[in-house]
C-alpha cells in the first residue's frame, strides 16, 4: 500500500482578462509536475488563496459527487495573488505546493499585425511603431498604456512567411506592467535570387544513360535568403538526347521566389562498342575456298547502338592458309565513331577428301563439285581444284556445251 503522497510541483501563471473583463483558471492550471509510486497519478485538484484559505477551484476525480468550478477573475482581481494547490493522488493521498497568479488587463489591441519585406541582407529590424499602437487602451477602464518592450525586434529569413512576438504594455500613468499581447508580423521575401548559368556536356554511361547536375548548370546563385532550391525541366538523358538540348533550370527560395535561365546541354556517346573475337573454323569446299562473316569472327554490343559495324581484315582463305593459323583484327564502329578492335584466330581446314570433281553446267546443288547434284558448272573450276588442295585426280564432266 502506497501511504505516501505523490510531490507535486507548481508553477507561476499570468492570466490576461478577455475584452470584457474576465477571465476563468481551472483548477490544474498552475499544475508543473509529479511523479507518484506504485502506479498512482494526480486524480484530483483544489486551489486556495494561502493565506485565507478560500477554495478558489476544484476539479474533482471522474465520479465525484462535488462537481468541479474554475476561479473566475475579474478587473477586482487585477494583480498579483499568492495560492496553493492541494493535489490528491488515486490512492487519496495528498501534497500541496504554491505559485504565484498574475491577473493582467486584456491590451490586446495595443498590438498590430504589420506585413514587413526582408532587405539584401535577409534581415529587417522592427521599430516600435510597426507592432505598437498608442492608441490602443486596455480592458478595466480603458487605461492607456505605453511600449514597454518587445522580446525580439530582428526578422530573418526563419521567420517567412510569418512569425510572432510578444510586447510588453505599462500602464502610462504609473509605468506598471498592464500585460502582454502577440503581434503576428508578416515576413515577406520579394527579392530573386541571382543566378549564372552555362552551357554543359554530360557523357552517357555503359547503359546508355546519364545525370545532369544542376551544379553544372547553375554555378553560381546569390541570395538574400540562403540555400534556394535548384530544378530542371530534364535531369535525365538517354541515347535518344545524343546530341543539343535545351534544359532550363529555375532557382526558387524560400519566399517562392523564382529566377530561370536555359541552358544548351550536349549530351555525348564516348563508349566504345564491347567487342569479343573467337576462334572459328573455316573448312575449304572442293575449290580449295572458304570465308568468314563478322558474326563467325566476334560478338559485338553498343551502349547506344543497336547494330554497330563490324569489319574484318580478312573474310576469304585458301589452301595457302591451311596448317598455320591465320590473326584477323576486328574493328567494331558504332554510330557515333566509337570504334573498338580485337584479333580472332582463324584455323584453315582442308577441303573434304575426294576423288573425283563432278561438273555438270545445269546442277543445282551446292556447286562444291562433290556430287552430281552438288556439280560445279564450270570446267575450270574443276580444273583450279584438282590443281589446289582437294586431293582429287579425277574429274567428271556431264555432256553439255561449257
Amino acid at each position: 500500500m502506497d501511504i505516501n503522497p505523490i510531490p507535486v510541483t507548481c508553477k507561476d501563471i499570468t492570466v490576461e482578462l478577455d475584452s470584457t473583463g474576465q477571465a476563468s483558471i481551472p483548477a490544474n492550471a498552475i499544475h508543473l509536475n509529479s511523479t507518484g509510486t506504485c502506479g498512482s497519478v494526480i486524480t484530483a485538484y483544489e486551489i486556495t488563496d494561502s493565506t485565507t484559505y478560500q477554495e478558489l477551484a476544484w476539479l474533482p476525480q471522474p465520479g465525484s459527487p462535488i462537481p468541479a468550478f474554475d476561479w473566475n477573475v475579474t478587473c477586482s482581481d487585477l494583480g498579483t495573488r499568492r495560492v496553493r494547490l492541494r493535489a490528491y493522488d488515486s490512492n487519496n493521498q495528498w501534497s500541496i505546493c504554491y505559485a504565484t497568479v498574475t491577473i493582467a488587463r486584456d491590451v490586446s489591441n495595443f498590438c498590430k499585425n504589420p506585413t514587413i519585406a526582408l532587405g539584401s541582407t535577409g534581415q529587417y529590424n522592427l521599430s516600435t511603431s510597426h507592432i505598437f499602437d498608442p492608441n490602443g487602451t486596455a480592458s478595466c477602464g480603458n487605461i492607456a498604456g505605453v511600449f514597454g518592450g518587445v522580446d525580439r525586434t530582428l526578422m530573418t529569413c526563419a521567420d517567412v512567411p510569418s512569425t510572432t512576438v510578444t510586447v510588453t504594455v505599462l500602464n502610462a500613468g504609473t509605468g506598471a506592467f498592464m500585460g502582454t499581447c502577440q503581434s503576428t508580423v508578416t515576413v515577406q521575401d520579394n527579392l530573386y535570387p541571382q543566378i549564372s548559368c552555362q552551357n554543359t556536356t554530360v557523357q552517357l554511361d555503359a547503359g546508355g544513360n546519364a545525370s545532369i547536375n544542376s551544379g553544372q548548370l547553375v554555378p553560381s546563385i546569390t541570395d538574400n535568403c540562403p540555400v534556394p532550391t535548384v530544378t530542371l525541366s530534364q535531369s535525365t538523358v538517354s541515347c535518344a538526347n545524343l546530341g543539343p538540348l535545351t534544359v532550363t533550370a529555375f532557382v526558387s527560395d524560400a519566399g517562392g521566389n523564382t529566377s530561370s535561365c536555359s541552358v544548351t546541354v550536349t549530351v555525348q556517346d564516348t563508349i566504345s562498342p564491347v567487342l569479343t573475337c573467337l576462334a572459328p573454323i573455316v573448312q575449304l569446299n572442293a575449290l580449295g575456298n572458304g570465308s568468314i562473316t563478322a558474326t563467325d569472327a566476334a560478338t559485338v554490343t553498343d551502349n547506344c547502338t543497336v547494330f554497330p559495324t563490324v569489319s574484318l581484315s580478312q573474310t576469304s582463305f585458301d589452301c595457302s592458309h591451311v596448317g598455320t593459323p591465320v590473326p584477323v583484327t576486328v574493328t567494331a564502329t558504332d554510330d557515333q565513331n566509337n570504334q573498338s578492335t580485337c584479333n580472332a584466330t582463324v584455323t584453315v581446314a582442308a577441303p573434304i577428301a575426294q576423288d573425283v570433281i563432278y561438273v555438270n553446267k545445269n546442277a543445282t546443288g551446292s556447286n562444291n563439285g562433290s556430287s552430281w547434284t552438288n556439280a560445279l558448272t564450270q570446267q575450270q573450276s574443276a580444273l583450279e581444284a584438282i590443281s589446289g588442295c582437294t586431293g582429287a585426280n579425277e574429274v567428271w564432266v556431264a555432256a553439255a556445251t561449257y
